[in-house]
């Protein structure tokens, strides 16, 4: 009996590592502008390169189908200010104005977020019309950690929905990377 109920233990827990989600690697050290930071980093994504429109000191990183998810973000250093918490809202306020006319959503709803001294605001659309070659959704936030500020934009399409989300979360604790290898 006792080897049995060790038996059935195990196919439970090997049942549940099957469906767990994964787990992300060591964080992941880019560089936007000669800025190093790090997130927590899904090991399926990959590091690319800007093109188009995208700034050429901005880091991008998307899923192995780009049009799934794809990620630009842009770091700075600055000291950190006293009304660094408004000048992030205002930030997404402004990207709300911007993109929201265009959305499914009446009212954009701005949110906080912040994990391990990262804080920051963020909101997401809904394209009401997207182009076949165009995203359907997109996130955009900004985040600070002491001296580093970050500005993320994370647009993906269904298939990409999951990994967009885990993307939006790593940005939850960002932070600067002074002494990190590079990828």
């Amino acid at each position: 009996m006792p080897r049995l109920r060790a038996t059935g233990l195990t196919l439970v827990l090997a049942g549940a590592a099957i469906f767990a989600p994964a787990a992300f690697a060591e964080p992941k050290v880019l560089e936007s502008g000669g800025v190093p930071f790090a997130l927590e980093w899904n090991p399926t994504w990959q590091v690319g390169k800007p093109d188009g429109e995208i700034p050429p000191d901005a880091a991008v990183f998307n899923t192995a189908n780009q049009h799934d998810m794809f990620v630009v973000v842009l770091a700075t250093t600055k000291p950190a200010e006293t009304d660094a918490d408004q000048k992030l809202r205002a930030i997404i306020e402004s990207a709300a104005s911007q993109f929201g006319p265009q959305s499914v959503e009446k009212d954009v709803k701005i949110e906080p977020f912040g994990s391990n001294g990262t804080r920051g605001y963020r909101m997401c659309i809904t394209d009401s019309a997207p182009k076949p070659d165009e995203y359907k959704y997109m996130c955009e936030g900004a985040a600070s950690n002491g001296t580093l500020v970050v500005q993320f934009t994370v647009l993906y399409n269904d298939a990409g929905k999951a990994d967009a989300m885990d993307a939006v979360k790593a940005f939850e604790s960002v932070r600067e990377a002074k002494d990190s290898a590079r990828p």
